[in-house]
């Protein structure tokens, strides 16, 4: 979309022509639809004849849209924080400082931690897979199953069946299903905001 003004104009006295001839204010008669549904084109594809009034508008449904998804996903982690999302993130700490005793598996304790963070405040972020991931990531997967990797798989199994049952928190109980898969293989990955991700690399 074309970028626009953000700064009011002077005056938003009604003008002459607020919209070109395929845009009217209602869009029952252009476009056939409800007055919600004319805004929301308005932000997506503006019309070509504008005036100061009708720009500044748009600035301001543009910024409601694009707070929308940062506001929901904000609530959700909350609310997952206080609902499954601390006491897994205490696991996967637990876990973290258990494999930096052990010395040689440091580098599972670096993927604990940093899966942590991510299991606190999951809505909003997706895991995808490193460029440079190998042979090496695999073995070390493997390993992690073994060691870690299943009960903490096992917990957010259990949370994400509990949260589902309450039918309101279906949502909730998705995520932590989305959090096994790197739960299991946490080497060769790498979390990153949802707006960022590669396509086709997120899980």
């Amino acid at each position: 979309m074309n970028a626009v003004r953000l700064s009011q104009p002077a005056s938003l006295d009604a003008p002459e022509t607020p919209f070109s001839p395929d845009c009217d204010a209602t869009g029952a008669r252009d476009h056939g639809g409800s007055a919600s549904v004319v805004r929301s084109r308005l932000v997506r594809a503006p019309c070509e004849m504008r005036d100061r009034r009708s720009e500044y508008w748009e600035c301001q449904w543009l910024e409601v849209e694009n707070r929308g998804p940062t506001t929901i996903r904000a609530l959700l982690n909350v609310i997952w924080l206080t609902f499954g999302g601390l006491w897994m993130a205490i696991a996967y700490v637990v876990a973290g400082i258990i494999c930096f005793l052990l010395i040689i598996t440091i580098p599972f304790g670096i993927a604990a931690m940093r899966i942590a963070g991510y299991v606190l405040w999951p809505f909003g972020r997706t895991v995808e897979a490193r460029r440079t991931s190998g042979l090496g990531s695999l073995i070390g997967n493997i390993i992690w199953i073994v060691l870690f990797g299943w009960w903490l798989a096992l917990g957010h199994l259990l949370t994400g069946i509990a949260m589902c049952l309450t039918i309101i928190g279906i949502p909730l109980g998705l995520a932590s299903f989305k959090i096994i898969p790197v739960t299991l293989m946490p080497l060769g990955t790498q979390i990153v905001p949802v707006d960022d991700r590669r396509p086709g690399a997120g899980w």
